[in-house]
């Protein structure tokens, strides 16, 4: 990543540092919105959404945070016991996470997850990054890499929304558009902005609990649970499908 894509971690620094940070999300329709920002990446753990919370309950030995983002999870963890290692694709947000104290935290992309990180028993993907998965073929392929990464009993605690139940009509538009094209409601291309600095184009999944359950087909994976909330966040717990 360039430095003048890196939007999103270094809204994250300018915080750090003092100053005034947000982020801007584009969709590839051209609609904008605010992103969540520093607000959610730098909550302490009392802050956060409750399904988030509850979703700690179930973490355990070794851990993987993909998306580590400020460290708000990494952080958490570490102060409960637990060995956290951190990954992000942007520089800045791991240096902010090393400067909070995440212990290991790395520049890597969730493409680029290999055997020389260990095995992990656990695998966080709050903040809605379980829509880091893409779309059907990038989340399949990135779920059969994770359960190479993981032990026999691990779990991807991973949250997402459910927006097909939207009155806005530029979300209901757009996850019409995708329904009626053969994708999956929340798929989404979007980009980054901050002051100067604009990101690569990536794609981005919401889900419906039920097209959660087809993406796993076919994987090692099967939804155990949801934890769910009062509107549309919902935190998945995934197993090793035997």
């Amino acid at each position: 990543m360039r430095p003048g894509e890196d939007a999103y971690g270094q809204a994250m620094l300018d915080h750090l540092h003092g100053k005034d940070a947000w982020e801007i999300v584009e969709r590839d329709d051209g609609f904008f919105m605010i992103g969540a920002g520093p607000d959610l990446y730098f909550a302490p753990f009392e802050e956060w959404r409750e399904p988030e919370q509850k979703a700690m309950s179930h973490v355990r030995g070794r851990v993987l945070d993909i998306g580590c983002g400020a460290g708000r999870t990494a952080l958490h963890l570490q102060g409960v016991g637990h060995e956290v290692v951190g990954i992000d694709n942007s520089p800045a947000a791991v240096e902010t996470c090393r400067l909070r104290g995440v212990v290991d935290a790395r520049v890597m992309s969730i493409d680029d997850i290999e055997p020389s990180l260990g095995t992990f028993d656990t695998v966080v993907m709050l903040g809605g990054n379980l829509g880091l998965l893409g779309n059907r073929k990038r989340g399949r392929r990135i779920l059969t890499k994770l359960a190479g990464a993981t032990s026999d009993d691990a779990l991807i605690l991973g949250a997402s929304r459910d927006r097909t139940g939207s009155t806005d009509p530029d979300i209901v538009e757009y996850f019409s558009k995708n329904l009626t094209e053969g994708r999956l409601s929340g798929e989404g291309r979007i980009r980054i902005r901050y002051r100067k600095y604009v990101s690569e184009w990536f794609d981005f999944l919401r889900l419906t609990r039920d097209e959660l359950r087809g993406l796993l087909d076919g994987t090692p994976w099967r939804l155990q649970q949801t934890i769910e909330s009062d509107d549309t966040l919902y935190v998945a717990v995934l197993e090793k499908d035997r």
